[in-house]
């Protein structure tokens, strides 16, 4: 439900299934997490990511790429099982 009230969400979810991408390579794509963390991403889905309302680049001290980019992660968390029952249920 979060993500249906996120704008830029749904196209986040929509990116991620289109390029078959998980986690943090669809905006980091062939970058580690540190490198990522500090400008350096080539994802397939990194300036979808961007386009959301409220996105900014994520870095280490704030990781979130946005409100749109948390909504799709909670949403990927709960597809693979993680915390489906806080996240899902609301």
């Amino acid at each position: 439900m979060a993500c249906a009230s996120t704008e830029g969400c749904q196209e986040i979810l929509a990116c991620v299934r289109d390029k078959g991408c998980t986690g943090i390579d669809c905006y980091c794509g062939t970058f580690n997490a540190l490198a990522c963390s500090g400008g350096q991403s080539d994802g397939p889905c990194k300036s979808v990511f961007l386009a959301a309302p409220g996105a900014h680049e994520p870095s280490l001290m704030a990781p979130s790429a946005g409100p749109a980019s948390d909504a799709a992660l909670a949403v990927g968390t709960c597809a693979q099982g993680q915390a489906c029952n806080q996240t899902c249920s609301m």
